[in-house]
């Protein structure tokens, strides 16, 4: 499998879009795509379209091999042109279309970090919603095999325009344009009540934009996001909106010990949430599994 680093110190962001749309248009031409996806401006996106056609290239190219080798225990010769694999896609084995179908899909099984904002909605422009940075996957769309295997794998829901495990994934809110306003409508909107994983800014997290005493606050979150479970607060994120909205394969990683003692900040932060925490306990409410760290 070659190896495309698309990092911005890899190559320029032109240069890099145009490698990819090289290298995309090339195996789909080996692969035998009938009909081609239009361009993808987000070179994250576009990363992530020529993985899985890579992986199922691959699988391709393994299933053909084997079927040679079987044929040449068999019969002692090669059959057939061996530069022609022959091998219709729908004609597999399900086992083996279904393996494939898993190689495409691979990176939506493991927790993603959802960066979540109030847009217009993708499907009525004329109302705001909060989406998802992260598109829906293209195998939704592929065939009903394709979603069926899909939603059976990653055990994902429809929420926030897309798809979520809320069981192992983030819904991170970096900022928002009015604050006050926004997360108010935030709290109140039908998808936020099955986030059990929700971060935060640290500064988000310590000038909360709800009036009141900080424990209050609190207690106001929880009552709208029933399902809440894990605050994660995160350090150090200062890159523009537009760098943070498009940045697809950005994962949560927590401080050591060290590390949270490291600077003051991280520490004053932390004493805050163990206060919080005994405020709960003697209002009898249930306490929070508080995580520092960066992405």
């Amino acid at each position: 499998m070659k190896i495309i680093n698309a990092s911005p110190g890899a190559r320029k962001p032109l240069d890099r879009s145009q490698y990819l749309d090289l290298e995309i248009q090339r195996l789909e031409e080996e692969i035998g795509v009938n009909e081609p996806i239009p361009p993808i401006p987000n070179i994250y996106i576009k990363q992530e379209y020529f993985r899985a056609l890579e992986n199922f290239n691959a699988m391709r190219r393994a299933i053909f091999n084997h079927q040679k080798f079987k044929q040449l225990q068999q019969h002692n010769h090669l059959q057939g042109n061996a530069e022609d694999p022959g091998i219709s896609f729908n004609n597999l084995p399900t086992e083996l279309r279904l393996k494939i179908w898993e190689l495409a899909f691979a990176s939506h099984t493991k927790p993603r970090v959802h960066c979540v904002n109030l847009q217009k909605s993708k499907s009525s422009p004329d109302c705001e919603t909060f989406i998802s940075n992260h598109p829906v996957s293209p195998i939704l769309h592929t065939n009903r095999e394709s979603r069926s295997h899909y939603l059976h794998k990653t055990q994902l829901t429809f929420a926030f325009e897309t798809y979520i495990n809320f069981d192992h994934d983030i819904v991170y809110i970096p900022e928002l344009q009015d604050r006050q306003a926004h997360f108010r409508k935030f709290l109140d909107f039908k998808d936020s009540r099955r986030i059990q994983k929700l971060a935060l800014r640290k500064d988000f997290f310590n000038d909360m934009p709800i009036s009141g005493h900080f424990s209050s606050n609190h207690l106001e979150i929880r009552r709208c996001l029933s399902e809440w479970k894990q605050m994660i607060i995160i350090f150090e994120d200062e890159r523009p909106w537009g760098e943070v909205w498009t940045d697809l394969t950005v994962r949560f990683k927590e401080f050591s010990s060290r590390e949270k003692r490291k600077r003051a900040e991280r520490g004053y932060t932390r004493k805050v949430c163990r206060v919080l925490n005994g405020m709960m306990e003697e209002y009898e409410e249930e306490t929070m599994d508080f995580r520092f760290g960066y992405i």
